[in-house]
């Protein structure tokens, strides 16, 4: 018996951001909502607030409220299936909850069909300072960010940066008290030139390489590229070497080594640091079937190992 696939809309952001009214605009929107039976589980409180949607969405909307975070496992999750006929699912996710673990929790044949994250203006900036890890988790996974109750004497460059340095690749959008919107078309200049014939990567800017790679890695096969990191040995690449430096996107608990195997002429000594000239070649992944990049290196020479305050990169 084949299952069926169920889409699955996550709605993600802190209390108060906007995600109740965000979704029931959407289940009201005939762009969005024609009749698909759709299963709502809200982890938050405030039990009530779906009861005055019109009469035509609740005869296909049904409302569940998820009161624990242990709930979330994949065999109460399977057992909806036989409580409601739904055909597809939208999720507003506690904000205080780690968006792995739900997604580690969600049946096979329920796949995410979207992520959107809301953000308050009026809070943004504090709470990325508390609790960076949470709000680093919900922009990196989320293709749209939307930042509601913007004024407009706010500097919206602030809030496209905190975006921008955890997410090259999602939209944004501010949405002003009046209720108007506009899409941010902010130009982000890498901090190097792709189009050089030695793409030259500065120490400071290596995590914005990095990102910038794994989100867009088709435009780097065929660079030849200049930069100075960290030789670890790993059995689990065919070169048994991966080259790179380790990386803290939001706090000292969330760094961890993010670099590219790397073919070598030569053995050289795991742990140390090197300067390297290398070309980022094609390399085919067959447990994943698809293409990874991988460094093939031609000049290679040890340096200083640098000081321990700048051997994690950061984007500054």
């Amino acid at each position: 018996m084949q299952i069926n696939e169920i889409p699955v809309y996550v709605f993600t952001g802190f209390l108060e951001a906007g995600k109740t009214t965000f979704i029931i605009e959407n289940l009201k929107n005939p762009g969005f909502s024609s009749g698909e039976r759709t299963l709502v589980l809200v982890c938050e409180d405030g039990e009530g607030q779906y009861d005055n949607l019109p009469q035509e969405v609740m005869e296909t909307t049904s409302v569940l409220y998820i009161d624990s975070q242990d709930k979330l496992n994949l065999d109460y999750l399977e057992s909806l299936y036989n409580i409601y006929d739904f055909e597809r699912v939208m999720i507003e996710y506690n904000g205080m909850w780690s968006i792995n673990d739900l997604y580690q929790a969600l049946p096979e044949n329920w796949l995410v069909a979207q992520q959107i994250n809301l953000i308050d203006a009026t809070t943004f900036v504090s709470y990325n300072n508390m609790f960076r890890n949470l709000m680093v988790e919900k922009i990196t996974g989320a293709e749209f960010n939307l930042v509601n109750r913007v004024k407009y004497e706010d500097d919206v460059m602030v809030y496209h940066k905190i975006i921008r340095t955890v997410s090259r690749r999602s939209e944004i959008a501010y949405e002003y008290i009046d209720g108007k919107g506009i899409y941010d078309d902010i130009v982000d200049p890498l901090p190097f030139d792709l189009n050089s014939e030695v793409v030259d990567i500065d120490f400071k800017d290596y995590a914005f390489f990095i990102s910038d790679l794994v989100e867009e890695t088709e435009k780097y096969f065929g660079k030849k590229i200049h930069f100075t990191g960290q030789l670890r040995a790993n059995n689990k690449v065919k070169s048994g070497y991966v080259f790179g430096r380790e990386v803290m996107t939001c706090c000292i608990a969330d760094i961890k080594f993010m670099g590219l195997p790397i073919i070598l002429d030569s053995k050289y000594q795991p742990d140390m640091w090197y300067d390297v000239y290398a070309l980022i070649e094609k390399q085919k992944d067959n447990r994943h079937s698809k293409t990874m990049p991988i460094l093939k290196e031609y000049e290679i020479k040890m340096v200083d190992i640098p000081a321990q305050n700048q051997q994690v990169a950061t984007f500054y």
